[in-house]
């Protein structure tokens, strides 16, 4: 997954809906490759399908961490940029209050 950078606090919902497009894209892609691997390997060659199915498990706990990762950093940069336009509005507040008083 691509690294997330410049987060509208306003588009969250339609980000985080599109990393979890893309999330669930690739772990149908990972499925479908295990279950050709499967169909390719004999059925008694219980080892082989034990490997194959456990490096199906080791790429959806990476896709799952990457998933989590990009989730905390889309939530991060949310809430940095709410609380930068939360401090510029109270800037702009204290300003006027400041004008005010000196009226």
């Amino acid at each position: 997954m691509q690294p997330v950078t410049d987060v509208d606090p306003n588009k969250v919902d339609e980000l985080i809906d599109k990393v979890y497009e893309a999330f669930q894209k690739h772990c149908e892609e990972i499925h479908q490759d295990t279950v050709k691997k499967i169909n390719e390997t004999a059925e008694d060659d219980f080892e082989t399908r034990k490997k194959i199915l456990l490096q199906q498990k080791e790429k959806l706990d990476q896709t799952l961490a990457e998933l989590k990762q990009v989730l905390n950093d889309i939530t991060r940069q949310a809430r940095e940029k709410l609380e930068e336009m939360e401090k510029k509005e109270a800037e702009k507040e204290f300003n006027l209050d400041k004008e005010l008083a000196n009226i």
